[in-house]
């Protein structure tokens, strides 16, 4: 699967996410709730690495329109995790160089958490995920200076912390920082990737909006019923590395771990992780790297440890997630550590195994670096 594929794949598994929980929880008129949002950012390209070639020559200014939903607490979670809403964004950004790097178009469906709610403001963290327009990509000959991105349609991840201030029930001021991140996951080389951090200030308006009374109050929920349980997870990933222009090859993903249910809406998870890298494997061999199989098969593979923290939201799962390199390898090992964003659907549970299957798509970056986007499936016990 080609990582365009891949990162379309992505968007409509968050779209379809989003609108699952949206169409479920909608009661009221589709107008009721409904809000839309507009945010100019302000910011600057980051150049995370010395070895970024292109030049800034401006600031990076962009726009966004996000449509949102307002849940007001028919399912459990929704109370719990404070009404969150659920939106749907489209973005513009200025890139800072319009001959090397051009201009970026993303969509992203998000997810707002209010961490502190009160009656004249919310403090609001927002996250969301989902797939870019580069204008401007890596060319040897037209735009060799461009090593950031080598694909015109890449992932798009995005956050934002601020407040927003209701100035009157139809009407809502925001501001704060943004931080948004342009990436391929290394499909296609070169892929370093751009960072641009931003302060935002918006406005947001709301022709219907919730009154206090359709605000329904929190149940105690039964639908985890176990504290603890195992996860496992099967996935894939394409990646092209070492030699810009060559062929995109396999990365093979399994992990296997335990959870634990703080409350019904949100777990630990800790466990191990597998990968085994084909464009390694085949690289090492054709250099003559490797002594025999058994040491090609060893060198091409990873084994590591993580930690992460998943928030549940109905079917959706979020989870932020660390990890640790407990092999060595140096055709692979960029750092000691790494991190990912993954976002998973479950399907309905199947109730005789006390098991729920999911679909789910992976972030892994190593600070600034993404290394790859995969895609995969996994279940719960």
């Amino acid at each position: 699967m080609s990582g365009s594929r891949i990162l379309l794949f992505r968007s409509i598994l968050l779209i379809c996410a989003v609108g699952a929980l949206t169409t479920a929880n909608a009661q009221f008129s589709l107008r009721k709730g409904l809000s839309i949002e507009t945010n100019l950012h302000y910011g600057r390209v980051i150049k995370h690495t010395s070895k970024l070639f292109f030049e800034l020559e401006s600031n990076s200014p962009g726009i966004e329109f996000n449509f949102l939903f307002q849940t007001y607490g028919r399912r459990p979670w929704q109370s719990f995790h404070n009404y969150p809403l659920l939106g749907l964004g489209a973005y513009y950004f200025s890139l800072g160089n319009s001959r090397q790097l051009g201009h970026a178009i993303a969509f992203v469906p998000n997810l707002t958490l209010k961490p502190i709610k009160r009656p004249s403001f919310d403090l609001i963290f927002q996250l969301g995920s989902g797939i870019a327009f580069l204008t401007k990509v890596f060319d040897r000959v037209e735009n060799p200076l461009n090593n950031a991105i080598s694909t015109h349609w890449n992932n798009a991840s995005a956050f934002k912390l601020g407040i927003n201030w209701f100035t009157s029930p139809k009407w809502t001021l925001s501001a704060g920082g943004s931080f948004i991140h342009f990436s391929n996951g290394s499909n296609k080389l070169p892929n370093f990737g751009l960072n641009v951090p931003a302060a935002y200030v918006g406005l947001r308006y709301t022709p219907k909006a919730l009154q206090t009374e359709d605000f329904l109050a929190f149940e105690p929920s039964t639908e985890s019923s176990r504290p603890w349980g195992i996860h496992s997870h099967l996935g894939l990933a394409y990646v092209e590395i070492l030699s810009i222009g060559g062929p995109r090859y396999p990365v093979y993903l399994a992990s296997l771990g335990g959870f634990y249910h703080f409350n019904p809406y949100s777990r630990l998870h800790v466990g191990l992780e597998y990968e085994f890298n084909r464009a390694a494997y085949v690289f090492g061999n054709h250099t003559y790297t490797f002594t025999d199989e058994k040491d090609a098969r060893r060198r091409s593979a990873r084994y590591m440890i993580y930690g992460g923290y998943e928030f549940l939201f109905g079917p959706l799962g979020i989870q932020l997630q660390l990890g640790w390199y407990a092999s060595r390898s140096s055709l692979l090992r960029r750092a000691d550590t790494y991190a990912k964003l993954i976002t998973r659907y479950y399907f309905p549970p199947i109730r005789k195994l006390q098991t729920r299957f999911y679909a789910n798509v992976q972030l892994k970056t190593h600070v600034f670096n993404a290394e790859f986007v995969a895609f995969g499936v996994g279940a719960a016990f």
